[in-house]
């Protein structure tokens, strides 16, 4: 699956609004994780991998990062 920047960028502000949905962000998450926010900005917006920050991520909007990075996370479908 290979998704374009505008794609990236509508799952990105989809992130970040459910995110505040739930009242966390990623300067929240990167608090409880001891890691600094824009390693979660930028694993949303797809620019840095870490699979760590892409779990906490996912589980905090109830999902997974298969589900969220299909692209990256989601197996061998290409």
């Amino acid at each position: 699956m290979i998704l374009d920047e505008s794609q990236k960028r509508n799952r990105h502000e989809l992130i970040k609004y459910e995110l505040r949905r739930r009242g966390l962000s990623f300067a929240k998450l990167a608090v409880a994780a001891n890691r600094h926010r824009s390693v979660f900005a930028a694993v949303s917006a797809t620019t840095k991998r870490s699979r760590r920050a892409a779990c906490i991520i996912a589980n905090a909007i109830d999902t997974t990062p298969e589900e969220l990075w299909p692209e990256i996370y989601g197996g061998t479908d290409e």
